[in-house]
């Protein structure tokens, strides 16, 4: 089998869609998605993985063909595939989807959505120069004519038109070699126009560096009762698992005869993961102006949250730093708000604390300690000490609607400001080990985040890393939802307190250095009104709250109301449940009406105590419940680690962002690198127009566009006549 080419020529494949709505008498105004001229490109959506090694099944790219869906109020066009399978000793994901969404013809408001993901993940025996490559690419170019119909209104009289939109754009690759030299690559990029006006044009884009971008920009138009107005939307989101360099062959030892997990041979472990994620919504909203007013924007779908957090025992800025070093601020119990002032020394109470929820400051005590005797062994570690292990802030009483036990059915959506639609994740990876901070030296030294890295071998919370928070797209699927991750924070971006960040994690076998190491230990995203406290604590620290695992407890301000996990979600009493968050999530899963759902993480189990906290569940993953008796993964595939914490929102959150990484190393149109533009780049700029392939010709991508768009094309045409010379 050879190796595939990556980038090849493409094929074009075009859904040209054809959308007529039926007319229907609106209150105020509509509008009508017109016909030919809208249209939308897939290119080239080509999705693979080639099995390295072994004969264990291998796919070519296989293209895909968007699907019109029409529906009461707008048209859905789909276009996705998934592949899943393994060879003897791996196996390989390969993902690319995409949606564009029309909503809200024929009535005042329209919403147009355009998402795309492009996920690989590989997990394999790589063979020194042997065939290796997972590849997921989706191109999507949407140009959709809209046309403004108000009745009473004569053709040509002014309409006033407000927009409103969003981009989020995210891209992660992992692995042992990551960057445009070799090794895992992922990129989002793109552009929006409205009514003939550019809105950005790379400006969110992220090329072969691990982030996260989010925009959003609001304002208006004139236009004449009858006008139909151009939506133009151009996204592309790639993900390369590729193979280290190497100039070694595959050895022969590499393709043994019979099982080769079972046999000697050459083959090198290897898991590489690159994804990729853009999503791009438009409003419009109409509003006639006899009186010359100006109607307001479509309001925000997702107000901006509040994030709180809290930090582990044994963390660099909590009082049980077995090393300490003067920056002791933080209560383990209590939750802060991220990207606050510096705490000074000797620390302060957060927002909601063990003051409030049990009228005491139970050790660790802040300001001023004591903290927990970490690290020096023993074996009550639960009973005189506090650790917060999960939070949520609503604003009604769950407590009383599960009073009697588990729900008879999903609970549909009912009105709350607090409660969110299930969307984005954002999440925080375990930090220590997962023995209790007292640890058992020697055997077990030193199990807090000063002392010990993950479960999985990793430190997070480096700059470079920006990992300490990470933003989980979610993308449904028939069997659950796929995770699409990016980097959303280091430490010190989710608190000023929580610096100096630890360094990159070093390659093997040199140990990281762990002493600068605090760890997230629970999220909550919340917002005005949701003063009903729900919260856990940890086994390793639950002074106070009794023996029990699976408790969260409710606190209004008034006496603490248990809640007990067990019966709800259909789990071990032992289970030792972390962060939770509700949400409104489909029932079905795979789609259906929305309903109240609870979404939680388990902890590993601590190898020091009996029982097993983990309760049997897999503490890399994310479950879900509709509080009926029974849980479920909600994800298709664990998570990397092992989860601490989990909170989610409506809409993208990135607490901060990278600087948008600049699309071509000298300026659009230098097709040659020699910092002009002349008539020396036009050779390879059409070339580029029939390939339309992206990431070889991010100079070719005039403004974000693609490069054999018409906008692409004049504006290279116009460059050539008016600004030869590179900026």
């Amino acid at each position: 089998m050879q190796e595939p080419m990556i980038h090849h020529t493409r094929i074009r494949l075009i859904a040209a869609v054809i959308v007529a709505l039926a007319a229907r008498l609106p209150a105020l105004a509509q509008w009508t998605v017109l016909g030919p001229a809208s249209t939308v490109t897939w290119l080239p959506n080509s999705t693979g993985y080639f099995f390295t090694c072994y004969s264990g099944g291998a796919a070519g790219p296989l293209p895909c063909v968007g699907l019109d869906f029409p529906t009461p109020d707008g048209h859905w066009w789909l276009c996705g595939m998934f592949l899943d399978g393994g060879a003897n000793c791996g196996s390989a994901t390969s993902v690319e989807d995409g949606i564009l969404q029309v909503s809200g013809a024929n009535t005042p408001t329209l919403r147009i959505r355009a998402l795309n993901l492009a996920y690989d993940d590989y997990d394999c025996k790589y063979c020194p120069g042997g065939p290796y490559a997972a590849v997921s690419i989706q191109d999507l170019f949407a140009l959709i004519l809209v046309q403004i119909n108000v009745p009473g209104m004569p053709a040509g009289a002014p309409v006033t038109v407000s927009f409103r939109w969003t981009v989020h754009a995210a891209a992660r690759a992992e692995g042992p070699v990551v960057g445009p030299s070799g090794g895992n690559l992922a990129a989002s990029a793109g552009a929006l126009a409205i009514n003939g006006a550019t809105q950005f044009a790379g400006n969110f884009d992220v090329w072969d560096t691990s982030g996260a971008r989010f925009g959003e920009s609001t304002g208006s138009f004139t236009v004449g009762n009858g006008s139909a107005i151009p939506i133009m939307i151009s996204q592309y989101v790639d993900a390369y698992c590729l193979p280290p360099p190497s100039p070694a062959a595959c050895p022969a030892a590499c393709t043994p005869i019979g099982d080769p997990c079972l046999l000697p041979h050459n083959c090198v472990p290897e898991h590489d993961t690159a994804s990729a994620r853009r999503e791009t919504s438009v409003w419009l909203s109409i509003g006639s102006s006899p009186g010359g007013e100006e109607p307001p924007p479509p309001p925000p779908e997702c107000p901006t949250p509040t994030l709180e957090f809290s930090i582990d025992i044994g963390s660099d800025a909590e009082w049980s730093d077995s090393t300490p070093d003067g920056n002791e601020v933080f209560d383990p119990f209590d939750t802060y708000a991220a990207g606050g002032a510096p705490i000074p020394f000797p620390g302060a109470h957060g927002i909601r604390t063990d003051i409030a929820a049990r009228g005491a400051d139970i050790p660790p005590i802040v300001p001023g300690g004591p903290g927990a005797p970490a690290c020096a062994g023993g074996p009550a570690v639960g009973t005189s000490f506090l650790d917060l292990d999960g939070t949520d802030s609503v604003d009604f009483s769950l407590a009383a609607l599960v009073a009697s036990g588990p729900l008879s059915a999903p609970l549909p959506r009912f009105p709350s400001a607090c409660v969110q639609e299930l969307n984005t994740l954002l999440i925080s990876f375990d930090d220590d080990g997962p023995a209790h901070w007292a640890g058992a030296p020697p055997a077990v030294p030193c199990p807090i985040p000063v002392g010990s890295s993950s479960p999985a071998g990793a430190t997070y919370g480096s700059p470079p890393g920006r990992d300490e928070l990470l933003s989980v797209s979610l993308i449904p699927t028939a069997g659950g939802f796929i995770a699409s991750i990016a980097p959303a924070g280091s430490e010190s971006d989710v608190h000023p307190s929580l610096a100096p960040d630890p360094p990159p994690d070093l390659p093997p076998p040199a140990p990281t250095p762990q002493d600068f190491d605090d760890d997230v230990d629970a999220l909550d995203l919340t917002g005005p009104g949701c003063e009903t406290w729900l919260f856990g604590a940890d086994h390793e620290a639950r002074a106070t709250f009794g023996s029990l695992n699976a408790i969260i407890y409710q606190y209004a301000g008034g006496p603490v109301t248990t809640i007990l996990l067990s019966p709800l979600l259909g789990i071990p009493s032992f289970t030792d449940v972390r962060d939770f968050e509700l949400v409104w999530a489909p029932f079905p899963i795979s789609g259906g009406p929305l309903v109240l759902t609870f979404i939680f993480t388990v902890a590993p189990d601590d190898p020091l105590t009996v029982p097993d906290e983990s309760g049997g569940l897999d503490a890399r993953m994310i479950y879900a419940s509709y509080l009926t008796g029974t849980s479920f993964p909600l994800l298709v595939e664990p998570l990397p680690d092992a989860v601490d914490a989990v909170a989610n929102w409506c809409g993208p959150f990135i607490p901060g962002s990278p600087p948008p990484t600049p699309p071509c190393a000298t300026c659009e149109g230098d097709m040659n690198g020699d910092a002009r533009r002349n008539g020396a780049d036009i050779q390879q700029f059409v070339g580029c127009v029939l390939s339309d392939d992206r990431r070889a010709c991010r100079c070719a991508a005039i403004d974000g566009w693609r490069p054999s768009s018409s906008v692409a094309i004049a504006a290279f045409v116009e460059r050539l006549l008016t600004a030869t010379t590179c900026p």
